[in-house]
């Protein structure tokens, strides 16, 4: 249902391809960020069809190596459902917490004191990494963590104008050029 209380369906592109939304909750002293993602029916089979390919390839080839690679193919797409689609972001005075779906392998939850946190801004995730909110720290700003993985720009921009206006002591890097410009001001 949107704004006017008209139930609308969601277009067919979006149903293919799937769809990120963003949720964002000014509690007393917390700024929540809820994100969702929502898989579309087109990944899970292009995926299931290449591994199928694989396999049938390894089959009769016997090649076994891609055999191995379609499992992997099939495991990744198991490990992305069993993570769920929601992440949350929780900004306070004196820390940051991300938790659920942050696309890693290792933990469900990124936890940095404030003080820690050199800047916060979008970036496109380079050659590992997902594109979305990211939060850089460490010496000089070299170590960063996604918090809000799949986020487009434009909802990295509602975020980190939210971010600003209730605390002005994170420095949020310019959207467009992601790390290389700091807005020192905020």
């Amino acid at each position: 249902m949107d704004a006017s209380g008209i139930e609308r369906k969601p277009s067919k592109l979006k149903e293919a391809f799937g769809s990120t939304s963003l949720k964002i909750e000014d509690l007393d002293d917390e700024l929540q960020c809820t994100v969702t993602r929502q898989c579309g029916w087109f990944g899970p089979i292009a995926i299931a069809c290449i591994a199928s390919g694989l396999s049938t390839y390894a089959i009769l080839t016997a090649h076994y190596f891609y055999l191995l690679m379609a499992l992997l193919l099939l495991a990744s797409l198991f490990l992305s459902w069993a993570r769920g689609p929601v992440t949350t972001l929780r900004i306070s005075g004196n820390r940051i917490l991300a938790t659920g779906n942050l696309e890693r392998l290792s933990s469900s939850d990124f936890r940095i004191e404030a003080n820690k946190v050199d800047h916060i801004g979008w970036s496109s995730g380079g050659e590992n990494g997902s594109q979305g909110l990211y939060v850089w720290h460490g010496t000089l700003g070299w170590g960063s963590n996604c918090v809000l993985p799949g986020l487009s720009k434009r909802h990295c921009v509602q975020v980190t104008d939210a971010i600003a206006a209730k605390f002005p002591h994170y420095k949020i890097a310019n959207s467009w050029n992601s790390a290389f410009t700091v807005n020192i001001g905020n």
